[in-house]
């Protein structure tokens, strides 16, 4: 998670398979990223190639995208919203 997390941080918009259920909590598919459903139970090479080729090929999409990676990276997972969501955490503990 947090490889993709700091990925998006740069603008490379995450291209994954839907193989672990975190990747929807990171991810808003065809957004800020692409995400890869399997094919009856499989994850097929040929889907991912193909979500590949036309995300290359579509420089508006591509770079639409990739701000709003950037964009979400910073809103959802840069130091200072890690920070406010551990201190939200904390005060709301009934210690």
């Amino acid at each position: 998670m947090q490889i993709t997390a700091e990925c998006m941080s740069f603008g490379v918009v995450p291209l994954v398979y839907a193989s672990y259920s975190a990747v929807y909590d990171i991810i808003r598919d065809d957004e800020n990223g692409k995400i890869v459903n399997p094919e009856n139970g499989l994850f097929v090479t040929e889907l991912m190639a193909k979500a590949l080729d036309n995300l290359m090929n579509d420089e508006k999409k591509k770079n639409n995208m990739a701000k709003s990676a950037i964009e979400t990276a910073i809103k959802d997972f840069s130091i200072d919203a890690i920070y406010r969501q551990w201190i939200n955490l904390f005060n709301n503990l009934n210690i």
